[in-house]
């Protein structure tokens, strides 16, 4: 990637758990010129070249439409969990500044070496780990392969690692291992946990087992690293603010605004900018709240759900039950009903939920009859992708089976 840019090219970072079809569908979108993969694997493409394990494919010369910005240094994709992926172009401005504003916003120094378990076309291993990284004049491990605990806290105690960058699914494999704690490096003094909120429960068994405080990490795609956890003492939710970063909601979705915001989309023109206000915010899919500066995730918003013509956004219902004693998770999505558009499902997550005729009664209070859900269910917690994000595909299959408790 430094050679890349050494040499005034443009680096496109994609990932390599993708299927070789995938690959070649964003290598044709986004017109690359060039495509750099590991030997094993193979395009039907003309080969230019190999080094180190490495080989060079050319795509055949072509009129390019989509035009990199003047100023793009980096490029990533978003992860496309919602939609086919989207190419961000990034300024040398803003991959500098958002490794600057890690490094101190987290007093990193030239003696900490970074574990992070992510690949660097992650936007979370390339702001946290890359820049920041070297920015500091620290050191760097690459791991590769199935990050379990035994394998990830031997790498970790090789290297003497000081910080150690993860996911939820990770941590809560560490927390019910039972690794004895001298497995932990004695030089760990930092761990962050990404994608987004570590457990209560993994966070409390972490600090009992293996004294570990862990800091939550929110950051997204566009707007770079947004949190981060200045207080471990006092760890909750996602953090607070980094230096020079701003957060706000509206109706219950997060807006933030960061100095490395992605100059646009390249192969969707116009998208990003239509999700900036005014004042340069970025409108987010996450639902939250914000107390005394410190960010907490409330869920995702879905698509807009059609009930007899009438077109709403499932956030709406969303945060209405989130409002509701006893409600700390919601999910809401529309399922298709021949002629009549959709009808509105929720499922609602907590301890101590009210029952179905509360929460209707309630959200009549706020919503209009049409928005309140049809079809309600409710579980302890929301299932969550090894990713710690909501799992919606699965959520919906289980709800379609009837596999959560019904009122």
């Amino acid at each position: 990637m430094y050679g890349a840019v050494k040499a005034g090219k443009v680096p496109f970072l994609i990932d390599d758990k993708l299927s070789r079809t995938e690959i070649g569908a964003i290598a044709r979108d986004v017109q690359l010129d060039v495509l750099l993969v590991a030997t094993e694997w193979e395009f039907d493409l003309p080969r230019i070249g190999e080094w180190q394990g490495l080989q060079l494919y050319a795509f055949p010369a072509a009129d390019k439409t989509n035009l990199l910005h003047p100023s793009t240094a980096v490029c990533r994709f978003t992860s496309g969990t919602s939609s086919a992926p989207k190419c961000l172009e990034f300024s040398h401005t803003a991959v500098l500044e958002a490794g600057r504003v890690w490094m101190r916003s987290n007093r990193m120094e030239s003696s900490d070496i970074t574990l992070c378990l992510a690949g660097f076309f992650n936007g979370l291993a390339f702001n946290t780990s890359l820049a920041a990284t070297f920015l500091s004049g620290a050191q760097l491990v690459i791991y590769s392969g199935w990050a379990s605990p035994p394998q990830v806290l031997r790498e970790a105690a090789r290297h003497h690692v000081t910080r150690l960058i993860g996911f939820p699914a990770f941590y809560k494999l560490l927390a019910s291992s039972g690794l004895a704690r001298n497995k932990l490096p004695a030089s760990l003094q930092q761990v962050y946990s990404a994608a987004s909120s570590l457990s209560d429960d993994t966070r409390n068994a972490l600090k009992a087992q293996y004294g570990l405080d862990v800091s939550n990490y929110y950051g997204i795609a566009e707007a770079g690293p947004v949190t981060t956890e200045a207080d471990l003492a006092a760890a909750c939710g996602n953090g607070t603010a980094l230096q020079g970063c701003l957060m706000r909601t509206e109706n219950g979705v997060l807006q933030v605004r960061t100095p490395y915001l992605a100059t646009r989309y390249l192969n969707r023109p116009g998208e990003l900018e239509k999700r900036l206000t005014a004042d340069g915010f970025y409108v987010t899919s996450d639902l939250a709240v914000i107390s005394e500066g410190r960010l907490f995730l409330r869920g995702r918003r879905d698509a807009i759900l059609d009930v007899g013509g009438k077109k709403f956004e499932s956030s709406e219902v969303v945060g209405a039950l989130l409002s509701l004693p006893g409600v700390d998770e919601a999910f809401v999505f529309g399922d298709p009903v021949p002629d009549q558009g959709m009808a509105v499902c929720a499922v609602v997550a907590g301890q101590n939920l009210p029952d179905e005729a509360v929460i209707r009664r309630q959200l009549g209070c706020q919503l209009a009859a049409f928005k309140i859900p049809q079809k309600i269910q409710f579980a302890s917690a929301l299932p969550r992708n090894a990713a710690g994000k909501i799992d919606a595909v699965g959520l919906r299959s289980r709800f379609r089976n009837r596999r959560f408790q019904n009122a």
